[in-house]
Formats: structure tokens, C-alpha cells, sequence
């Protein structure tokens, strides 16, 4: 088992985040990108703006996208849905997996948005 240390596992969460959700993604950017539209579209923050925020009803913050290797049609999806989750005042967290020199993978967080 990889050594993960104790500031590696923390997630920086404020009080109003009530239910994380976690994206596992790899290598096709057209499936993560379909998952944050439906995401995007039914989330309860893009509804509760519309009329008043409603900070009690707030699921799915922060959104934490767990990344499998470093392809850039990837990164470019997440960066492109960042913008559009943070005008609803959602995180999103981006964790990046690379291959290990000694075989294993190892966790680099790459951005908080």
C-alpha cells in the first residue's frame, strides 16, 4: 500500500460543504465532459441561484475529480467546467495519479479551483 501521508488526505472543506462528490476519470474527456453537463445541469446550486441561494442544500460540494495519468484533453475538460462550477459557488478539486518509478501510483494534487 502506497505511504500517503496525513496533509495528503486532507481536503480543504468549508462548513457549507455538506456531501462531496467524487469523478473518477482517465482517458476520454468525452465521457468526463458528459458526466459534468448532467452534473452541471441538475445540480441543486444551479437551481437554488435561479431563484435564492439556498446554502442548506448544498450536495455535491466540493466536486473532487480523481485523474488516472496527465492527458491534457482531460485537464482541459476540468479547467473549462472549474469556470462554470465556480459561478454557482461549487469547488472542484482536481487530483491527479501518475505512474510511480517504482510501479506503483502515487496521488499529486494538481489544482483546487
Amino acid at each position: 500500500a502506497p505511504n500517503v501521508t496525513k496533509t495528503e488526505q486532507q481536503i480543504p472543506i468549508s462548513k457549507q460543504h455538506s456531501t462531496p462528490l467524487l469523478i473518477f476519470t482517465c482517458s476520454r474527456p468525452h465521457y468526463l465532459k458528459r458526466t459534468l453537463e448532467a452534473i452541471y445541469l441538475y445540480h441543486p446550486m444551479n437551481h437554488d441561484q435561479k431563484q435564492t441561494l439556498n446554502p442548506t442544500n448544498n450536495v455535491a460540494n466540493p466536486i473532487i475529480i480523481s485523474q488516472d495519468g496527465n492527458k491534457a484533453e482531460v485537464k482541459a475538460v476540468i479547467d473549462e467546467f472549474s469556470i462554470m462550477f465556480a459561478s454557482m459557488n461549487v469547488q472542484m478539486i482536481h487530483w491527479e495519479h501518475q505512474n510511480s518509478s517504482a510501479g506503483g501510483r502515487r496521488r499529486r494534487p494538481v489544482d483546487t479551483y
